[in-house]
């Protein structure tokens, strides 16, 4: 089977403020953005993106943004008026932006008070008894105030008595011997609607419109136009109603081609109204035959509806296919369907399709950014299926399994019908046991050794497998199994393990699948204990079990310096060592040629100015702990003679002897 998609050229991101409303025109061999934004940089979409500037200026609230250079500013209305306003609107003027100010019932600009406001995006119209001015395309053109006025694509109608002024978006002026909305004016080709709402084309009433209307697209022949929300094509002296609820910023038509936007989709039609294309919602714009789509994240591509390129499934064996999808283009599949990606070129992208299910129609979902479509293939169905030949055998007696954790094992093979060219899962679940297989590519046979706990006294379980393929379940079966049981060998075998406080006699019997082991414990009253240094350093805990191949373990005890802190003091020509400690436990002092052994009490030492080291060591069996102070003895010991020395002296003085 083959299917005709339309080609996607030149996929890019574009880089635009968020929040504006976005349209695309086309002029003449070229297409370029137009936004709501009051100064944008030229942006031209085709032939290729061309963007000339950085500035962005949009309205949010009563501020202005401004985005430059990837930098958002937000400018606010510093007038003294503007605290007052309880609107304001923003215009190009020349090369600055100026508010236009709403107080009351009342229009502000440039100083001057208009009574009406007519808006369109970032262009106006301020209207007063004397005198009105229209401000767009960054020019201030002034007219007489208007009996009445409408913008529309075209550009600003102004009806006066006997004629209409016509200003398009170029600020060029024209004058009309009518009364009524210019929609369209170009080579002498003029559009207008009147005031009692009659479409007029050069003259010749072509239909009749109640609501704002809009002139999407004209050719000689035919006539695309827009009633409120009603899209209308006038063909062969005739009206038919293409949609009711389209976007017209949106939409766009050419010679050959309708892109209608409404409803959160966007469909392209030809000139006899036939679908040819459904895409995502987009904004678009199209020419003879290419267009331009910008989707809702911004993302843009010129698409080729002329130059359709083939999607085509060839069928290679039974439940296999090559699909060959063109590039732009990803696929994803449903129910028991896979997709593998194996190779790419520069136009094509090919995918080995699996039918797994039962069904020989298949459906297979084309996505681009642009467009999402599901197409039915036919492709001859595998028939995929799983069997499984296995036992479950139990262990009497308190038996164990000799490799994982349980008492049972469920031992077998399982096996595909036919080889997959996907990975796959194979799912066993038996009495809420689960468990995961996995399947590499092409492999048929799979080996199946799980380990359980049953202890439900009854002897049939069901046995359920369940085949998946890219998170699809695309088998399921259920088959029934009878448990056996497996009495312990007549051979056991017996020895000895020393755990330090208690002694174990294992006597042990085994099998290939499991073992069954029976136990006396005698307390030995003795276990060995090390102590070691415990530091923040140290890992593991203060108090470990340590094992050693060959000897019974030991229980390793780490200990913290018991010295938690020693206090100095000078009194006289003596040093005062006071140690601080944990618990009461031997300890030796050294200070300069002095040393004191014994248990922690204030100990008295010689004041030597030679020496400034204090050394305490502290011993827990073989361990020893130690601290190590310094000091200044001689500066203690100068200052300690000085003390004296002035004590002496005002003895001396206080008897008379000096």
């Amino acid at each position: 089977m083959n299917v005709k998609l339309p080609r996607i050229e030149n996929v890019y991101r574009l880089d635009i403020p968020r929040g504006l409303q976005l349209s695309v025109r086309r002029v003449k061999n070229t297409f370029q953005l137009a936004t709501t934004a009051i100064e944008q940089p030229k942006v031209e979409l085709y032939p290729s993106l061309r963007v000339e500037g950085d500035l962005w200026r949009y309205q949010s609230g009563n501020n202005l943004v401004e985005v430059e250079g990837g930098k958002e500013r937000i400018i606010k209305c510093n007038l003294f008026e503007c605290e007052k306003a309880w609107e304001v609107f923003y215009a190009k003027v020349d090369d600055s932006i100026e508010p236009i100010l709403r107080l009351g019932n009342k229009y502000v600009f440039d100083r001057r008070v208009y009574s009406k406001v007519i808006r369109r995006d970032s262009s106006f119209l301020l209207i007063n008894g004397k005198d009105s001015l229209v401000l767009m395309g960054g020019k201030e053109i002034p007219v007489e105030p208007p009996l009445s006025a409408r913008f529309s694509l075209a550009g600003i109608s102004l009806l006066y008595q006997d004629e209409t002024l016509f200003i398009d978006w170029g600020g060029r002026r024209t004058n009309f011997n009518i009364r009524g909305t210019v929609l369209h004016f170009q080579d002498g080709d003029l559009v207008y609607k009147n005031e009692e709402g009659a479409l007029i084309r050069n003259g010749k009433a072509i239909g009749i419109c109640r609501e704002e209307a809009e002139v999407v697209f004209l050719s000689r022949d035919r006539a695309i136009l827009s009633c409120g929300k009603n899209l209308m094509i006038y063909y062969n002296s005739g009206w038919i109603n293409l949609s009711r609820d389209f976007d017209i910023r949106r939409s766009s038509a050419s010679e050959n081609y309708i892109v209608v936007t409404d409803n959160g989709k966007t469909a392209v039609y030809d000139m006899d109204l036939f679908q040819l294309f459904g895409f995502k919602p987009c904004t678009t714009g199209v020419g003879l035959r290419k267009g331009i789509f910008i989707n809702e994240s911004l993302i843009t591509s010129v698409i080729d509806l002329g130059e359709l390129e083939t999607m085509t499934l060839e069928v290679m064996s039974e439940g296999e296919g090559k699909l060959k999808l063109p590039k732009g283009y990803e696929i994803s599949t449903l129910g028991s369907v896979t997709a593998l990606d194996y190779s790419r070129d520069h136009e094509y992208s090919n995918y080995l399709i699996e039918n797994l299910g039962r069904d020989s129609i298949i459906d297979l979902t084309i996505r681009s950014p642009f467009l999402e479509q599901t197409f039915k293939f036919e492709l001859p169905s595998a028939n995929i299926t799983v069997s499984f030949e296995g036992i479950l055998q139990c262990a009497k007696d308190g038996g164990k399994v000799k490799v994982g954790e349980g008492n049972c094992v469920l031992l077998g093979s399982a096996m595909l019908s036919k080889a997959l060219k996907s990975a796959s899962l194979l799912r066993i679940d038996i009495e809420g046991h689960k468990f995961i297989l996995k399947l590499e590519p092409n492999q048929r046979y799979l080996k199946v050794f799980l380990s359980l706990f049953l202890y439900n006294i009854k002897n049939i379980f069901p046995l359920k497998l369940t085949l998946e393929v890219d998170t699809k379940e695309v088998y399921t079966t259920e088959l029934i199994l009878t448990r056996t049981f497996v009495d312990p060998p007549r051979e056991w075998r017996s020895e000895i393990r020393d755990l330090g406080h208690v002694k174990v006699r294992i006597w042990r019997s085994e099998n290939d699948l499991f073992v069954w082991e029976r136990k006396w414990y005698t307390p030995t009253y003795d276990q060995k204990l090390v102590i070691n240094k415990f530091t923040q350093e140290t890992k593991g805990s203060k108090v470990s079990l340590v094992k050693v191949p060959g000897k019974p373990p030991f229980i390793s005890l780490g200990l913290e310096n018991v010295i938690e802190n020693v206090v100095l003091k000078v009194e006289g020509n003596y040093l005062i060592v006071e140690p601080i400690v944990r618990t009461l436990i031997p300890l030796q002092v050294y200070y300069g040629t002095s040393v004191y052994t014994g248990f922690p009490v204030k100990i008295l030492l010689p004041l030597d100015p030679v020496y400034n080291r204090v050394i305490i060591r502290s011993f827990v069996g073989n361990i020893i702990f130690e601290k190590e102070l310094e000091m200044n003895s001689l500066n203690i010991a100068l200052n300690n003679a000085i003390k004296v020395a002035t004590a002496i002296k005002d003895r001396l003085e206080s008897i008379g002897v000096l």
